[in-house]
């Protein structure tokens, strides 16, 4: 399939005073497979602006949006949201490494499952990259308001390769289709799809 006819995918991520990171994050999406996307750095205040050392490296369709304020996780990935171009929205934290093939993973369920409106990588720990930090959730339990993530802690051996629905997205990493958020507000159900495809967090 030709760019042109790519859905437009915005990457939306949070800088606040940790431009290491982020700039590592930044040099994972040189390596991105698909190619139709935008990335938009939310920077929450930091102390010093990162924008001429962000823009500086050339990364491919970024643009530093810069807050006056910090509005924390749910207020910067919300601001990114307003100013996003994309059908499809993946908010992912700063302090992670994406695969090359993530977006195409992500992107390929919505089109399976007309349903589905949030879908998830398998994470893994960046500092253990053997090691599965998330690979779905385990039903919540309605007496503690508690669930678990599968496949915590373990080795990853493949055993989790298989996409398939999942009882709650996972805020480091998560795709959204541009659609889900208006209709949420309606309380429509979401439902969520976990890939095989994954990053280091």
């Amino acid at each position: 399939m030709q760019k042109e006819n790519l859905p437009f995918i915005s990457i939306i991520t949070l800088n606040w005073n940790s431009l290491n990171y982020t700039l590592q994050f930044l040099e994972s999406t040189r390596t991105l497979t698909y190619r139709n996307f935008e990335v938009l750095v939310v920077d929450m205040n930091s102390d010093q602006d990162p924008t001429s050392e962000i823009n500086g490296n050339n990364y491919a369709n970024t643009k530093v949006l810069r807050c006056e304020k910090n509005l924390g996780f749910s207020g910067g990935n919300n601001f990114g949201i307003e100013q996003a171009k994309g059908d499809f929205l993946f908010v992912v934290n700063n302090d992670t490494e994406l695969t090359p093939e993530i977006l195409n993973s992500l992107i390929e369920p919505f089109y399976k499952d007309s349903t589905v409106g949030v879908t998830c990588p398998k994470i893994r720990y960046y500092d253990m990259p053997s090691i599965i930090q998330y690979a779905g959730f385990n039903p919540f339990n309605f007496v503690t308001g508690r669930t678990s993530s599968v496949g915590s802690g373990k080795v990853d051996s493949g055993q989790y390769d298989l996409p398939g629905y999942t009882f709650g997205a996972h805020g480091c990493a998560m795709m959204v289709k541009r659609d889900i958020i208006s209709k949420a507000g309606f309380s429509q159900k979401i439902i969520f799809f976990i890939t095989k495809s994954g990053i280091g967090a």
